[in-house]
């Protein structure tokens, strides 16, 4: 993550290799730290969402979370800080707000049925998922092989918790599957890249 203040001649890199690291929030503590003076804007506060989204044209999947008093979307393996707009609409904040993308929430306000997600000016639905019907880990324990690039994946049921294990020619990887609908799992990153 690197951001540049050119009219302070202000530089700040941050280098993470550990998935609980949030690296742009990081980055944005070291600027409000440096860059004395500065207001925290005027924030619009609503009721932390939950719930998962998926669109029916792309298959992507938006998972809505509640994070230490913020609102966080998880789009395509990235937690996103957000903040309500004054037109009602949720952006990204922080030093994700660069990004072009917007979240209009459809429905109940605390509860939404769907919602319109506009990435760089192009706009997709995305209908609400049900929760998990059952714990599912067990259809999907197993190993599984991609003898093209030489990788393996192993989906491990330990204590009831889901595990993944990715190895391949350049090292390995450990992840905590959790079932987000039934059938859709997400992968979160149980520490260091293992290589060699």
């Amino acid at each position: 993550m690197v951001t540049k203040v050119e009219s302070v001649g202000l530089d700040v890199i941050i280098l993470s290799n550990r998935d609980e690291i949030n690296a742009p929030q990081l980055a944005d503590s070291v600027l409000g730290v440096c860059l004395e003076g500065l207001e925290a804007p005027k924030q619009i506060r609503r009721p932390l969402m939950t719930g998962a989204f998926q669109s029916s044209s792309s298959g992507r999947v938006i998972e809505l979370l509640a994070d230490a008093g913020e609102q966080v979307a998880n789009i395509d393996g990235t937690d996103i800080t957000l903040e309500w707009d004054n037109a009602g609409t949720l952006r990204p904040s922080g030093l994700y707000q660069s990004e072009k993308s917007i979240l209009a929430l459809r429905g109940e306000p605390t509860a939404p049925s769907s919602l319109r997600f506009e990435e760089f000016g192009n706009p997709d639905e995305f209908i609400r998922l049900a929760a998990p019907s059952s714990e599912n880990a067990e259809e999907i324990v197993g190993s599984f092989a991609c003898s093209v690039i030489g990788a393996t994946a192993e989906i491990h049921l330990i204590n009831r918790e889901v595990r993944l294990l990715l190895k391949g020619r350049v090292g390995s990887a450990k992840y905590a599957l959790r079932e987000v609908s039934d059938g859709i799992w997400r992968a979160k990153s149980n520490g260091f890249l293992k290589l060699g």
